[in-house]
């Protein structure tokens, strides 16, 4: 069991798998056995077994009220190490024989995420990795969500993707451009407007737009007639023209970022839309009211 620190009534969260399965019975788990652990899990584990059986056959010095209050909160965020290394050998290690509890310790997880003390905890454990990982090209930001430097980002520009904090899972659609003013790195969150942290220089969807679409292709697409490459509008936010093809062939909304296989033409007003226009003749789309508002207007 996890308690929050700080004494009085802390919320206690208990691992779904704690009233069937214990740690002898894990021990005796031929799966688990072989599959070994790290010399850093098995001190922490074997810390707060000690402090277990304190608690449960002796004495824990917790109790008193000389000091209880911080080896309360050392006791605590041992626990929450403790299951941070648990989870991950749960979830990776050992997910075959932990499969049957797999939607209960994804929200326990869940939970204790919404615990600072506990994301401290993962950051800390994560450092190295982090590290190692942009050694390898990878670029972290501060999370919005947790505060930590813990976001990772792809190292290419120009492309929508979804960037993801190691510490509190928060995913977030992403681009990256280079400013035209000063060539620094400009980074998009979830939506096409942001601003150049070195010049100040602001950007708006049409900028992201001029950006992902491939101009030669869509100019000699137009030539030819192909009006694939014609800038459409998003059913998703109501952006007007806001929606282009990539040279991966994707279609992309430069104002909210969603991504779309295709396009679809309103059999009304003509206008390149995402999203079902099969009805569009009678019903219109978002830009325009079809047939039946045209009959209405009469």
């Amino acid at each position: 069991m996890v308690q929050t620190p700080g004494g009085g009534h802390g919320t206690s969260v208990r691992p779904p798998v704690a009233q069937n399965v214990s740690l002898r019975s894990l021990v005796g788990n031929q799966e688990v056995v072989k599959s070994g652990l790290s010399k850093r899990e098995l001190e922490v584990f074997r810390e707060v077994t000690k402090h277990r059986n304190k608690t449960v056959h002796f004495f824990h010095e917790a109790h008193t009220s000389n000091e209880a209050s911080a080896l309360k909160q050392e006791v605590a965020r041992k626990q929450l190490t403790a299951w941070y290394f648990l989870h991950r050998l749960i979830t990776e290690q050992w997910k075959d024989v932990f499969a049957p509890w797999v939607s209960q310790i994804a929200d326990v997880d869940k939970k204790l995420r919404g615990l600072h003390e506990f994301l401290s905890v993962v950051f800390e454990n994560l450092s190295s990795e982090i590290d190692s990982r942009k050694a390898n090209g990878f670029v972290f930001k501060q999370c919005p969500s947790c505060g930590f430097e813990s976001q990772q980002h792809e190292d290419e520009q120009e492309t929508i993707y979804e960037s993801e904090c190691l510490v509190c899972r928060l995913t977030e659609r992403s681009l990256q451009i280079e400013c035209p003013n000063c060539g620094e790195t400009v980074f998009f969150e979830n939506e096409g407007f942001s601003s150049c942290g070195n010049c100040g220089k602001r950007f708006e969807p049409e900028d992201v737009a001029d950006i992902l679409i491939d101009d030669g292709a869509a100019h000699i697409a137009a030539k030819d007639g192909d009006e694939s490459w014609s800038p459409g509008n998003c059913g998703d936010c109501e952006g007007y023209h806001t929606v282009v093809r990539t040279p991966n062939d994707e279609y992309v909304c430069a104002s909210c970022f969603g991504v779309f296989e295709s396009l679809q033409w309103c059999q009304w007003c003509n206008e390149p839309n995402t999203g079902d226009m099969e009805n569009s003749y009678w019903a219109g789309c978002n830009f325009c009211d079809g047939k039946a508002g045209w009959d209405k207007d009469d």
